[in-house]
């Protein structure tokens, strides 16, 4: 009795070893899971050779002073041939990124990988972020306040290659995901919405017209990019809004008065920001006084129409005579490499321009520097009324005897300089600036136009109101192998043998072994 007593007591001592373990073993778990969980208690390591799980210094000190969670939407979807594998490959560095920036974050970056197969889930979550349509990006949004990130031009930059005979395979030229991303949060995450002023009561384009002459869609793109967009009419409305950070006055036809002329001056030229955009006619550019206004800032806007010779569909030569010689597309070629343009540049699109004039700058503002933003062809000519000339002020044909002849014109201008009577700024923090960019023709900006030339009017009121946010974030390598696969190379050989004869033959000699020593014993046991 006393034996079986004995193995009862053994038993039990046995399973409570055998519990006591498992309850060690699961406290174990779950204070790793616990731990693993505490952002601060976390240390990552990252053993890449390229440190590609690692964000920079200065990304990191970004995230760690995110005022709140900011939530990261992709939409990615397969781009077409010839840029179809490289555009994989970046969407693949890019998501891998954006797990990189959420552990480093501190939770305070939600990422949300849409699927573009649930076309029903896609449309609700677009609606939700005020969004329309549908592009290969990443929707940076904390609050009311959004930015998109397309792939193409922002977070990388592709070279689609040369069919034969010179045939080129596509390739990533830049991929700098993570500077556009961390660029992006910074915007959305800088504050209250600032207020854009659209100028009103002397027969401006409007914001809430929605023909293909107005400006809604406009209107539409500034709130969706967390702008506020609001009209002030002088005449009306008393002075300059005390929270206006940006005026914009595109397509007056009547006169600006004395008074609204020299408040705006003065405004600027304290530190204020100002899109000015004429009318294209030459005999409303008179009568506006907006040339008289540019003109204060060292901008002239001249007489005349840039045209340039269209494609003729049937023929394929070059024609004039026609009204389509006086629009347009601006092609990468004919941008300037301004911070304003480059975005589109490197992307290698296009926009259209109409009926625009001709600008030239006259004179650099004190400390300050005016640049032009793109131009016409060397083909180009500026039609329009000229001394001398009888019959149609236009006649959409280059005439070189009357007229400007072959050569480019610039077509838009952006002006940057210090405010009059700044107060001293610290040594080291960036000096307060006034802008002004002036436009050619306000028919780029019209709903006609919008879908041509959306980028382009994102950039100029990003610019125009600082937020193109230089970062010192060096992009990444475009062309990241792992291991190296040239011909030259024996990495690629060596790994492959090791794979595929010495592990294995190692694991049978190791067997070997095992098995011998194991027979050994039992012949001497």
């Amino acid at each position: 009795m006393s034996a079986q007593r004995q193995g009862w007591a053994e038993r039990l001592q046995i399973a409570g070893r055998v519990g006591l373990t498992v309850g060690l073993a699961l406290v174990a778990v779950l204070l790793i899971n616990w731990l693993a969980a505490r952002p601060d208690l976390r240390v990552r390591m990252d053993w890449t050779a390229t440190g590609q799980n690692t964000v920079g210094e200065a990304s990191a000190s970004v995230l760690e002073r995110l005022p709140g969670t900011v939530t990261l939407d992709v939409f990615f979807r397969p781009e077409e041939p010839p840029l179809t594998q490289v555009a994989y490959i970046a969407q693949e560095r890019t998501r891998r990124l954006l797990r990189t920036l959420r552990d480093a974050s501190f939770d305070r970056v939600d990422l949300r990988e849409n699927d573009i197969r649930d076309v029903e889930a896609i449309e609700r979550r677009l609606s939700e972020l005020h969004l329309r349509g549908f592009e290969n990006c990443v929707v940076v949004s904390f609050g009311d306040q959004r930015e998109v990130v397309s792939l193409n031009g922002a977070l990388a930059v592709f070279d689609p290659g040369a069919p034969p005979p010179a045939s080129r395979p596509a390739r990533i030229v830049e991929f700098a995901a993570e500077r556009a991303l961390i660029s992006a949060m910074l915007k959305v995450t800088r504050g209250a919405a600032r207020e854009v002023y659209f100028i009103v009561g002397h027969g401006e384009r409007e914001v809430d017209d929605t023909t293909s002459s107005g400006l809604s869609e406009l209107d539409r793109q500034l709130a969706q990019d967390g702008l506020g967009v609001s009209r002030w009419n002088p005449l009306t409305d008393g002075p300059i809004p005390a929270d206006c950070a940006c005026l914009a006055l595109i397509g007056a036809t009547d006169a600006l008065s004395d008074e609204l002329l020299g408040s705006i001056e003065a405004w600027v030229r304290a530190g204020g920001r100002l899109v000015l955009v004429p009318h294209p006619e030459d005999a409303v550019l008179a009568t506006s006084r907006v040339g008289e206004l540019s003109a204060r800032f060292g901008i002239e806007i001249q007489e005349g129409i840039v045209c340039q010779p269209v494609v003729d569909p049937q023929t394929g030569r070059l024609s004039v005579g026609d009204p389509k010689v006086s629009s347009f597309a601006v092609s990468p070629n004919n941008m300037a490499g301004h911070p304003l343009m480059l975005p589109i540049k490197r992307a290698e699109r296009s926009f259209v321009v109409s009926g625009t004039h001709p600008m030239r700058r006259t004179a650099q503002p004190a400390g300050g520097v005016t640049s032009p933003l793109f131009f016409s062809s060397a083909e180009s000519w500026v039609d329009g009324f000229q001394p001398g000339r009888t019959g149609p002020t236009l006649d959409f044909r280059p005439d070189p005897a009357l007229e400007a002849t072959g050569r480019r014109f610039e077509l838009a201008l952006a002006s940057a300089f210090p405010p009059a009577d700044a107060a001293p700024q610290p040594a080291m923090e960036e000096k307060p600036q006034a802008r002004v960019v002036v436009f050619g023709s306000s028919m780029a900006f019209t709903n006609g136009a919008f879908r041509y030339n959306q980028d382009l009017l994102r950039n100029v009121f990003n610019w125009v109101l600082d937020r193109e946010y230089r970062l010192s974030i060096s992009a990444r390598n475009p062309d990241v192998r792992l291991i190296p696969v040239d011909k030259r190379e024996a990495a690629l050989p060596l790994l492959s043998r090791l794979a595929w004869g010495y592990l294995p033959g190692l694991c049978l000699l190791l067997g070997i072994l095992v098995a011998s020593l194991r027979a050994r014993a039992g012949a001497t046991g």
